[in-house]
């Protein structure tokens, strides 16, 4: 017991006057070496669109409309005819015309006017009447509208007349030629307002809104027209 306690004084003694003591490096901590990282892919490159192909009703003008069949024709395009020996024949019912850049077929009107075989309703209450532009049709859930400029004849269709007897009703509209507002007004008397010259007897008045209409007549490019504006009456 007395040899420890001497040792452990003497170990004392060594550490106070600056012995040498044995210094214990720390041990390098390995480092696992990282798989180098996978290249990028490149970027994906865009797919090829293809390009729409011509409509088969694009036109520039009447010259480019043509019926589909030269024999029993009912239906305008812009592909030419075929070359074809007819064994029967029918009478084209109209002519194709060029609207809105595309190939409408105007149908013989002898009244002004055509109704459909089916009824239509007015409002949200059924389909509404259009058009099919290339066969000059208007029926419940027709195909188109066609909304030509303001001095270019087109097709107009709606509903007309009253339920439960009223009929999809196509006509054309004739844009009046004008010099200034005061020589056109609108006839409400079919599917949609009408330009129309001015009555004799309503020439020199001064159109009132919501007295004379919710849509006031203009003169564009010498042709009559609605105004841009319409009141809300």
């Amino acid at each position: 017991m007395r040899a420890t306690h001497q040792a452990l004084v003497l170990a004392t003694l060594a550490l106070a006057c600056g012995a040498p003591v044995e210094r214990v490096e720390p041990q390098a901590t390995p480092v696992v070496a990282q798989p180098a990282p996978e290249p990028a892919p490149p970027p994906a490159q865009p797919a090829e669109t293809e390009t729409a192909a011509p409509s088969s009703s694009a036109c520039a003008t009447d010259d480019d409309c043509h019926f589909d069949d030269p024999c029993v024709p009912q239906a305008c395009t812009a592909t030419a005819p075929p070359d074809l020996a007819c064994a029967e024949s029918r009478p084209p019912p109209g002519s194709c015309v060029c609207v809105a850049e595309r190939c409408v077929m105007r149908r013989d009107m002898p009244e002004g006017y055509l109704l459909s075989e089916e009824t239509c309703v007015h409002g949200f209450g059924g389909p509404p009447c259009g058009i099919s532009l290339a066969e000059g049709t208007c029926t419940p859930g027709g195909e188109h509208r066609a909304h030509g400029a303001h001095d270019e004849a087109r097709p107009v269709c709606g509903c007309h007349g009253a339920p439960p007897d009223a009929r999809c009703r196509l006509e054309w509209h004739e844009p009046p030629t004008c010099e200034t507002e005061r020589d056109c007004w609108f006839d409400d008397d079919g599917p949609v307002l009408r330009p129309i010259r001015r009555p004799r007897r309503l020439r020199g008045h001064r159109f009132e809104p919501c007295v004379d209409g919710e849509v006031a007549p203009a003169c564009v490019g010498g042709f009559c027209t609605r105004a841009p504006v319409a009141f809300g009456c």
